[in-house]
């Protein structure tokens, strides 16, 4: 088997973790550590559904016997288009915020899995030193309008659950993985100001090791940032140290800094990637 075959195998093992069939330009985007054109992947495509590795039905690709994931992701990217509509109405609402630069969307809906009793996660990034005062405007600003999930909470059905917030000061992820490097480029944008998605991906270069063939945004040229004014300084600084004393006794595996806040209690990173290698060293042994 030809190392091309290999990564089109890996690709299509990860993906089918989440029951997610892949069209062939999501192959070759997604594509596992191997830098390939698009006449060279139909042919390793081609090789592989000969072999009776992979399968093909109405444009999507999957690993043999795992044809019935393809209504199953038809079915789940009209309830995720649906919940994006959702979003996009209902978000406006945070553009109140000024120092709001990006709200995008992560998880399944982002990349239209998603089933009907979902809720919808949340990235929002924010100017420097006014991440933990726009935290505050957010909660307040979905909680009038109820549709933020709270933490316990059973029934979240198109709830909205921001569970990443990243200062511009710090795009950089410290977690260079598979599994982030898809939650990165698989966020779907609602808005933005100041190329704020171009910028945050750029940060992350690193990317390009896992996914060779994904092109990463051209940046567009930022006018510099003001000087920030010292009292709303000193009222971000205090406003952090009241949210620290309020989430210490409920922190889990969350990461609370100064710049960065990760909000996932389970650590479905660490089962995915686990999975990931489990099957694919027994796929290849």
């Amino acid at each position: 088997m030809s190392e091309l075959e290999q990564a089109i195998l890996k690709t299509l093992i990860y993906s089918d973790l989440f029951d997610f069939p892949l069209r062939q330009t999501e192959i070759h985007k997604y594509l596992v550590s191997y830098k390939a054109t698009i006449t060279n992947l139909e042919e390793g495509l081609k090789k592989l559904i000969r072999s009776h590795q992979v399968g093909e039905k109405d444009g999507y690709y999957y690993l043999a016997g795992r044809e019935q994931s393809v209504p199953l992701r038809q079915n789940r990217a009209d309830i995720s288009r649906k919940k994006i509509e959702f979003a996009k109405k209902k978000l406006r609402i945070l553009k109140w915020i000024p120092w709001l630069c990006f709200v995008g969307i992560t998880g399944t809906v982002a990349v239209e899995n998603a089933n009907e009793e979902d809720d919808i996660d949340l990235l929002l990034i924010f100017q420097s030193n006014r991440m933990y005062l726009g935290r505050l405007l957010e909660y307040v600003l979905l909680t009038l309008i109820r549709h933020r999930r709270r933490a316990g909470q059973v029934k979240v059905r198109d709830l909205f659950c921001p569970n990443l917030y990243l200062s511009e000061a710090a795009l950089g992820m410290k977690r260079q993985d598979l599994f982030t490097a898809h939650e990165l480029v698989q966020i779907f944008p609602i808005w933005e100001r100041k190329d704020t998605y171009a910028r945050l991906l750029n940060a992350n270069q690193w990317i390009k090791d896992y996914f060779p063939n994904y092109s990463l945004p051209v940046q567009k040229r930022i006018a510099p940032a003001k000087p920030a004014f010292f009292l709303l300084t000193v009222l971000e600084h205090l406003v952090a140290r009241l949210q620290w004393v309020y989430m210490l006794p409920k922190r889990k595996r969350e990461i609370v800094t100064w710049d960065q806040l990760f909000f996932h209690p389970k650590d479905v990173r660490t089962t995915i990637l686990s999975q990931y290698e489990e099957r694919v060293q027994r796929y290849f042994q």
